[in-house]
Order: C-alpha cells, then sequence, then structure tokens
C-alpha cells in the first residue's frame, strides 16, 4: 500500500501543481509533482517525495526561466514556464529520469533530446525540507488509517468473493446435474435406438461389445441384432422364481447384471433356460462371459458345463456367476480364477467380474432375447 503524500508546512499552499506522475526508480517509489507558484508567474517548482515510507520530509525547489536557461541551452527553447513543464512532462512520461540523493540533498537528474542531435543530461538540484514531529506523526497515523481501510475492503472483497464463489459451485452442481441427466436420457435414447432399451447398457460401445461377439462368425457377421428386454428385475421382481417364469424355454438370452458397488458384467448362452428341483449343468458351445467395466470377452473351454439350471437359481454360468433365490441378497457369488478357468477363459485374477470380491447383491438385472434379423 502506499504511503499518504506528506505536505508541506507553507510553501505548497501557494503551489499550482499542474502534473505529476509515481516512478519505480532503482527499486525505490518516488511522487514527482511540479507546477508553478500562484503569484509568481515565472518560477517552476519541482516537489519528490519518497512513496512507501514514512520519512521525515521531501524534496523541493524553485527555479525561474533565467536559471533553467543557464543549466542548460535545451531550455533557451522556451520563452515561458508552461511550455518548459510541457517538455518535463514529456520526459518524465519517457521514463528518462534518474534520482541521486546526497544527504540534504536530491539529484533529479533528466535527459532532454536535442532535436535528434543525442540526448543532454540536466542536473536539476532539489532542497531537502524538514517536516515538523507534528506532521511526521499526523503522516503515520494517515498511513495507518489507510492500511486499515484498505484491509477492511480486502475482507469485504475476499468475503465477497467467497460468497460468489460458493454460488457459482451450486450453480455449477445444478446446471452439471442437469446435464448429467440430459446426457443419460439421449444415451438411452440412443442405446434403445441401437437396439436395446436398457437401465445397466448405457453407451453403444459397451452395446457393440456383446453385438460383435454373438456376430463374429461368418454366419452371421451380416446380420443386424435385436434385443428383445424378457425380464427385469427391478421391475418384474428380483427373485429365481420371476427370472424362470419370464426367461424359460427362451433360447439366445443375454443376462446382464449390475451389482449394488457399480459392478457390471453378464453371459450368454444359446440354450434355454429352465428349472429343475435337483440342479443340472448344460453344455454350450456358443456361451460367453462379459465384463462392461473391462470391455473384455471371456470365452467358452469347450467340452465343459456352461451353465446351470435349478429353480432356486437365477441365470447362472458355471465357476463366474451364480445368482441365488433372493438376488438383492448378498447371497450371489463368483468363483476364484483357478475355478473359473475351467470353463471360461480369460480371467487375471480372483473374482475379477465383481472387482476382487466373493459375494455381491444385484442392483439391477436384465435378461434380453437376441433376434437375428
Amino acid at each position: 500500500m502506499e504511503a499518504p503524500t506528506c505536505k508541506p508546512e507553507k510553501d505548497n499552499k501557494n503551489i499550482d501543481f499542474k502534473y505529476e506522475k509515481k516512478l519505480l526508480l532503482e527499486n525505490v517509489n518516488y511522487l514527482i509533482k511540479f507546477g508553478k507558484l500562484k503569484d509568481k508567474e515565472e518560477e517552476l517548482i519541482i516537489f519528490v517525495k519518497e512513496e512507501n515510507v514514512i520519512s521525515s520530509g521531501y524534496y523541493q525547489e524553485s527555479f525561474t526561466l533565467g536559471n533553467l536557461q543557464k543549466l542548460s541551452r535545451y531550455f533557451r527553447m522556451f520563452d515561458t514556464i508552461e511550455e518548459t513543464m510541457d517538455a518535463l512532462k514529456d520526459v518524465i512520461e519517457a521514463n528518462k529520469v534518474s534520482i541521486k540523493k546526497d544527504l540534504d540533498i536530491l539529484n533529479f537528474m533528466v535527459k532532454f533530446n536535442k532535436a535528434g542531435k543525442g540526448e543532454e543530461e540536466v542536473n536539476l538540484k532539489l532542497s531537502k525540507n524538514s517536516l515538523s514531529t507534528g506532521k511526521i506523526v499526523e503522516g503515520l497515523i494517515e498511513q495507518i488509517n489507510e492500511m486499515k481501510k484498505e484491509i477492511k475492503q480486502n475482507k469485504e472483497e475476499i468475503q465477497k468473493n467467497k460468497e460468489e464463489i460458493k454460488q457459482n459451485k451450486e450453480e455449477y452442481k445444478v446446471e452439471i446435474k442437469k446435464i448429467n441427466e440430459k446426457l443419460d436420457i439421449l444415451l438411452k435414447e440412443k442405446a434403445k435406438a441401437d437396439g436395446i432399451d436398457s437401465k445397466i447398457i448405457k453407451k453403444n460401445e459397451e452395446l457393440n461389445l456383446i453385438s460383435d461377439r454373438i456376430k463374429n462368425t461368418e454366419l452371421l457377421k451380416n446380420k443386424k441384432i435385436k434385443y428383445k428386454l424378457l425380464y427385469r428385475g427391478t421391475r418384474d421382481g428380483m427373485n429365481a422364481s420371476s427370472f424362470h417364469q419370464k426367461c424359460n424355454s427362451i433360447p439366445n438370452t443375454i443376462s446382464i447384471i449390475q451389482t449394488t458397488k457399480g459392478n457390471k458384467f453378464g453371459g450368454y448362452t444359446e440354450q434355454t433356460w429352465e428349472n429343475n428341483s435337483s440342479g443340472k449343468w448344460i453344455i454350450d458351445v456358443k456361451s460367453f462371459l462379459f465384463s462392461i467395466d473391462y470391455m473384455k470377452i471371456y470365452n467358452y473351454v469347450k467340452g465343459n458345463d456352461a451353465i446351470y439350471h435349478d429353480n432356486n437359481y437365477g441365470p447362472s454360468f458355471k465357476y463366474c456367476i451364480y445368482l441365488y433365490n433372493d438376488f438383492s441378497k448378498n447371497n450371489n457369488y463368483t468363483y476364484d480364477k483357478k475355478s473359473s478357468n475351467q470353463s471360461y477363459l480369460g480371467f487375471n485374477r480372483d473374482y475379477e467380474f465383481n472387482n476382487g470380491e466373493q459375494n455381491f447383491s444385484v442392483a439391477e438385472i436384465e435378461v434380453f432375447q437376441i433376434i437375428l434379423e
């Protein structure tokens, strides 16, 4: 913060200051002013004060036009003090000024351009004017008051900025929520337009992961796939009985699961799902599993059992996915990597589907029939 300018005790009341400028010279801030005495037209007054400090005085001197013309031939071009002030203003604005203090004398050196013949440095010596103790104290109090005022203004500005930031954050949250809601709707509409009405599949590339795997044979690669929703847990009932009621005896189905922790995975079977009171394993050479989180396919090992028929189980794939009775409970599970590799290949760690955990509860489950057109 800049220190207040201390006024001279006597003469400055009669000075008509025409110009003032603050300059940083050799890491010191100076306030420079000049003008003329109101009752003495021919005298130029130059005033220099160090800023950012409480000093005991300032530097000031008066110059008649005759004095200036003796100092430099440059001033002989001017007939009035007004003309010299205009020239001095141009020099200060061009920052062609240097200052050197020598005890009670301040050398105020300015460089004038001599009509294209180079620059001439003129030394204007200013005498120090001391302030009384009262004026120094007065200036110090004024500076303290200015600092207090500035601190208060800064606090108010900081508080205002905090409130604006808080308000902006709230507005951004609302806007982001709206954007996410719109995006979610658009993604669902896109997925639906691309052939699937799913609450789990949100992106077209997720759907393509499944579709491309189904169509990876020469016989099916040019076919168009239609996904017909057979069963949705949150709509039809999150249990084995509801699943079998909606999905039994229908071939070519995709089961997609989303856990309460957000993991997404599932499997495809060409075989139908059926009830069985004692449990029955079924071979399916076209079967495969997938992880939406890892965008990865796990292929069936030929000759092994693939899916499991049981009254108390939902869509279950051997050693990988088991949905037991009430799907919303944490009774559903996967097996470790060693067991999983017996029927499906590609697992890099135990319980990979479920992010390293064996048991899971289902937030949503959907079963679609695959129809090739």
